[in-house]
């Protein structure tokens, strides 16, 4: 981890230092809060076709929902038959069922790399560690983003609600679970995952906020697209 983190260290120095060579910094937006920005839409968009090919994985597997409860009702006696039955139909419909995997393993291995960047940047962006606190870190309203947002319905709200956002796309993308107990589960953590992470976020440093609500904008942004051209293509 400490290995990843310094090269996405190195990755947003490279971009905090191709900002720098632009101009002027503008007053209300530092560019290492830019930086940050633009190194979760860079991060978001290498991701996004592993994550997008989950998300239609993901969909597969809920559609064979019926399918797959007739051969469990079949062979429950039968484990052995029954999971060679499942990966029969698996394989027939072209799906992995370990498939959404290793999307979410590489996100959170990115986000917990990031997480290390953005609370100790002088560790990982330069080579001299006192050049951090030479440089302007503020963000509109936020002094310094490597701190907590001092205007807790600043960016924890609009965090929050980019979250909600995002869930709530996601959801109308994908089918709906096949029983109740999941439907129930899915609306819990569509309405209170976003306001517990409203709550939790008060603390975390303000940088970290900036990179995780740009990304969700940016996979909203991606999934809404898609989606438009997916319609458009049907309807030809």
């Amino acid at each position: 981890m400490q290995i990843l983190s310094d090269f996405l260290g190195k990755i947003l120095k490279f971009i905090f230092e191709a900002l720098q060579g632009i101009g002027a910094e503008p007053a209300s937006v530092s560019y290492y809060a830019l930086s940050i920005i633009l190194m979760s839409v860079l991060m978001k968009l290498i991701t996004m076709p592993l994550m997008l090919k989950s998300s239609k994985n993901a969909e597969k597997m809920q559609s064979l929902g019926p399918k797959q409860k007739e051969i469990q009702e079949k062979y429950k006696k039968d484990p052995e038959t029954l999971n060679r039955e499942l990966m029969k139909l698996y394989k027939e419909e072209n799906i992995s069922p370990t498939g959404g995997c290793l999307p979410m393993i590489l996100n959170l291995i990115i986000v917990f790399a990031m997480l290390s960047v953005i609370r100790d940047p002088a560790k990982h962006m330069f080579e001299n560690k006192e050049l951090i606190n030479t440089i302007a870190k503020n963000f509109f309203w936020i002094k310094d983003i490597t701190g907590p947002d001092p205007l807790k319905f600043g960016l924890p709200l609009l965090y929050s609600l980019s979250m909600f956002l995002y869930s709530s796309i996601l959801s109308s993308q994908t089918p709906k679970a096949p029983n109740q107990n999941m439907q129930s589960m899915n609306m819990m953590t569509k309405y209170m995952l976003p306001v517990m992470m409203f709550f939790f976020s008060w603390t975390w440093p303000a940088g970290l906020l900036l990179y995780w609500g740009t990304g969700n904008v940016v996979e909203i942004l991606v999934r809404f697209i898609s989606k438009s051209f997916i319609k458009q293509g049907e309807e030809k």
